[in-house]
């Protein structure tokens, strides 16, 4: 799949020292997977939920920290929309993906 977006990755990463190896390894597997829909990437992400038909949430560092990405299956396109702390995930409205964090 292609990757959109690794600069905010890479911003997380500098924010958060701790992650830069649990996201470059999230991102060199999702730049080589091919995945046709949500279940073969649950199959691949048991911890991957769904946030609404195009949009999923990954947890990364054993649920302290999210990655939200809008992804569309027939194009092999992941969109990475967001990246933060589990406690900043909780200020995110998910029917707008708005966050009330800044």
């Amino acid at each position: 799949m292609r990757i959109i977006s690794k600069k905010i990755l890479k911003t997380g990463w500098e924010k958060h020292t701790n992650c830069q190896n649990a996201l470059s390894a999230w991102y060199t597997h999702m730049d080589s997977a091919s995945l046709g829909n949500f279940q073969a990437l649950k199959q691949q992400f048991a911890s991957v939920k769904s946030i609404n038909s195009n949009h999923v949430v990954f947890s990364l560092l054993g649920k302290s920290y999210k990655l939200i990405a809008k992804i569309d299956y027939g194009r092999q396109l992941i969109f990475i929309v967001w990246f933060g702390t589990d406690k900043d995930y909780e200020k995110i409205n998910m029917e707008t993906l708005a966050y009330a964090g800044y």
